[in-house]
């Protein structure tokens, strides 16, 4: 059987999922520096170890209610461009999950970037694509900071 190791995060009271092999690294959210006329879901920038590294909020994109507050976790990622900050309530754990407890998710699903959703025997896990992500919501040319 062949499993996937997923990073869970909340926002909101929902649980979501991306592939381990994504993850740079979870940092504690200390703010970040606001740039102007800026989309609504680039939060800022931060400087990590003289890198600077664009920071979105998952909560504005998916229109959800979430105050981001120092409890709130940037999960590190590694896109196709350049490295990138995702703002999440909390990070709950690592879980490894057999391939065939992800199902694909319900064709009316708008979402393109919810590649599927896994189950286990007391929850469900939305997972991400993050670059589908990133591209539907024009993310992608305002996180480019070369």
């Amino acid at each position: 059987m062949a499993e996937q190791q997923l990073l869970v995060f909340k926002l909101d009271s929902e649980e979501y999922a991306l592939p381990v092999l994504q993850i740079r690294e979870i940092i504690k959210y200390q703010g970040a520096t606001k740039l102007p006329n800026a989309n609504s879901s680039l939060e800022g920038i931060i400087n990590l170890r003289n890198k600077i590294i664009p920071v979105i909020n998952l909560a504005k994109i998916f229109d959800l209610n979430n105050e981001v507050d120092t409890d709130s976790r940037v999960i590190i990622v590694e896109n196709n461009i350049q490295d990138l900050g995702i703002i999440v309530n909390a990070v709950t754990e690592v879980l490894r999950i057999d391939e065939n407890l992800i199902e694909k998710p319900p064709l009316q699903n708008k979402h393109s970037y919810i590649k599927g959703i896994g189950r286990t025997d007391t929850r469900m896990l939305m997972l991400l694509d993050l670059n589908e992500l990133l591209e539907t919501n024009n993310i992608q040319e305002v996180t480019q900071l070369r």
